[in-house]
């Protein structure tokens, strides 16, 4: 394992994590002084956008490391304070940051909680998950929006709901604690589909839940389609939703941030109206029906 280590203001983080994440880092923490703010980005939102912050990110691979180091040390006000080394091997990284994961409840009361902690005794409707290596704990804001949006959404019997490119599963898991009878998970990144499938089975809602490749998503046009993904990624995928999504139906797009909305709006133009967008610490959610 590899640790880098290094010091910028909030501003351009927010910029810079989505970088690093394309790397596909093992964790990325931050902190602020002596606040430990590790997935807690709604506490970074209190920070001054020109104070700055420790960024700490481990990666597995040499390889990884070497090549976030080339692109760092031209970030101006970074490589003064960045820092490689190797770290202990007998570390379990995965534990480790467990302990820094707290439960999030919903509005309606959904409770989504990791599932090494015992459910609250007042909890009604609980979601358990655990993520492993795949993104989506529901803290980070691109989740969070999401989360938010389907607690909000009048879920029927009939209605079939597609969540394209799933990482952890918490979108089809909580959209099924809410009352969603069709849900297909896919995602091309085969851990996050083995991940998906655990889940939907420690919530036992496997006759809810598919999980399959994207080339295997032979369900009718669904009512929702709800996609948490990097921009390029979105972009690439505006004629495989165009098909997915039927005539009315809503597309939800996230995983990006407020600068880049008005490009998903001008290339998803052509077959989705927009209805809304909603922001939270510059990531931003848009919500569209299919023309």
């Amino acid at each position: 394992m590899w640790e880098l280590r290094f010091e910028i203001t909030s501003e351009k983080w927010t910029i810079l994590e989505v970088v690093l994440s394309k790397l596909e880092p093992a964790a990325i923490t931050t902190a602020y002084g002596d606040t430990d703010l590790f997935h807690s980005y709604s506490n970074v939102a209190k920070i001054s956008r020109w104070e700055k912050l420790e960024v700490i990110v481990l990666f597995k691979d040499v390889k990884q490391v070497d090549l976030a180091c080339s692109f760092l040390v031209k970030v101006e006000g970074v490589s003064e304070s960045l820092r490689k080394r190797k770290i202990r091997e007998d570390v379990d990284w995965n534990l480790e940051w467990r302990k820094n994961w707290t439960p999030i409840t919903l509005r309606s009361g959904l409770h989504i909680s990791p599932s090494w902690l015992p459910i609250p005794a007042q909890a009604a409707n609980t979601v358990r998950l655990d993520p492993g290596q795949a993104f989506g704990t529901g803290t980070h804001e691109t989740t969070r929006l999401c989360l938010n949006y389907l607690d909000s959404f009048e879920f029927s019997e009939r209605l079939k709901m597609i969540d394209y490119g799933c990482g952890s599963g918490i979108l089809s898991l909580v959209a099924a604690a809410l009352g969603c009878k069709q849900i297909t998970a896919t995602d091309n990144d085969p851990q996050a589909l083995e991940i998906t499938k655990k889940n939907t089975i420690i919530n036992s809602q496997q006759q809810v839940i598919t999980v399959d490749v994207p080339e295997n998503i032979t369900m009718e046009k669904c009512d929702l389609l709800v996609a948490n993904i990097l921009l390029d990624t979105l972009l690439s995928l505006k004629d495989v939703f165009s098909k997915l999504v039927r005539a009315h139906g809503f597309l939800v797009l996230s995983g990006v941030m407020t600068p880049q909305a008005e490009i998903l709006v001008s290339t998803y133009g052509s077959e989705f109206v927009k209805q809304k967008v909603k922001i939270l610490n510059d990531w931003c959610i848009l919500v569209f029906t299919k023309r």
